[in-house]
């Protein structure tokens, strides 16, 4: 538990490091990326969606989170639900009420929730790391 705390407590620094390449930042109610990003792409909201082709990290943070797509750097999502059904060709970092992830992790995933639900199909080619309540 202390390990995942240190690493939310270091992935907000990140997450502040971020915000001044970022291609899309915003913060609201409802928050939406979809297309290509050639930059990170930083949101926050109660309900956050996000659908990219993008070749920088994607950091979300919000009440219900959906992140799809193909991301070429790290993902790092912090929410309520969140469902993860993407391409990620690095790491993925998840803490949530319930967490679902599916598609595949080029490098490490960490996932922290008090249910966290890893698709049979999942491929991950580095470690699998996750702290939950439920873990499927």
């Amino acid at each position: 538990m202390k390990i995942l705390l240190t690493t939310a407590v270091a992935s907000l620094g990140f997450f502040v490091a971020l915000s001044s390449t970022s291609l899309g930042q915003d913060t609201g109610e409802f928050v939406s990326f979809e297309g290509p990003a050639d930059r990170n792409i930083l949101l926050a909201g109660g309900n956050v969606r996000v659908d990219a082709v993008a070749a920088e990290d994607v950091v979300v943070a919000g009440g219900e989170i959906t992140i799809r797509g193909q991301i070429s750097k790290d993902v790092l999502a912090a929410g309520g639900d969140i469902l993860i059904d993407a391409d990620i060709q690095e790491d993925l970092r998840v803490a949530g009420g319930d967490v679902v992830v599916r598609g595949t992790v080029g490098g490490d995933v960490l996932a922290a929730g008090g249910d966290v639900r890893l698709a049979r199909d999942l491929k991950v080619a580095g470690r699998i790391d996750a702290a939950a309540g439920d873990l499927e």
